[in-house]
């Protein structure tokens, strides 16, 4: 993620690279034709150099989205909520260990997020007691449910208290990170990044193991849990 000072520097960079290239430059070995030639690509060459860099890291300078609908209004939730139940996941449960015990909630929006380095991204509820206790942890784990799990999936899914959540719940502790026994993947991270998304937030994290095991996934589609 950039920081201010990495961002100037990138949009100033082209600026310093063509100095040395100017409209003004004189050429007397050219005739008068081709040295004004010579000089409009020079100039060119610096305003396309600029606007480029504009482009990529500034938002005035990128090129204008198409323009919305005229009849078009703001989406309600139900609606957006309805229009992705139409794309499948899998469904994996975002885990934190402190000294309260484990935590844990069901979540199907996460990611790779970088093979080198090797990241991950979940986006989480945040008001929910797990992204308090990944924070205080600064670790979580990605336990991706194989397909005979739904009825874990709906119970981590539950605003149900802590104790009463993890009741006859197999698991198993590694890295200080709770894997879950019906996790066919369990992906353990360091805490890298929490940002603000509206009323999720979207933590990321550096991958410190991952456990591969025998299974099939259980997948989340239109509102119902299935296996692949």
């Amino acid at each position: 993620m950039w920081q201010p000072a990495q961002w100037e520097a990138k949009i100033s960079a082209p600026s310093l690279a063509v100095a040395s290239v100017s409209a003004e430059t004189e050429t007397p070995s050219l005739p008068q034709a081709p040295r004004r030639r010579a000089q409009l690509t020079a100039a060119t060459a610096v305003t396309g150099l600029r606007t480029r860099a504009a482009s990529y890291f500034s938002p005035n300078g990128m090129a204008p989205t198409d323009p919305p609908p005229a009849d078009s209004g703001p989406v309600a939730p139900e609606q957006l909520r309805s229009a992705m139940s139409r794309f499948p996941t899998g469904v994996t449960v975002i885990t934190a260990l402190t000294d309260d015990g484990p935590s844990g909630l069901a979540a199907n929006a996460v990611t790779s997020l970088s093979l080198d380095p090797p990241l991950m991204l979940a986006c989480v509820n945040r008001g929910s007691r797990t992204l308090r206790a990944v924070e205080t942890a600064g670790r979580f784990g990605v336990n991706v449910l194989g397909g005979r799990f739904a009825d874990l999936a709906v119970n981590f899914g539950r605003k149900l208290p802590t104790a009463e959540k993890w009741l006859e719940v197999g698991w198993s502790e590694a890295d200080a990170i709770p894997v879950l026994d019906a996790a066919i993947v369990a992906i353990g991270c360091e805490l890298r990044d929490v940002i603000s998304g509206g009323d999720h937030v979207i933590v990321t994290g550096e991958v410190l193991s991952v456990v591969e095991r025998e299974g099939d996934p259980l997948l989340f589609h239109q509102g119902t849990y299935r296996p692949l």
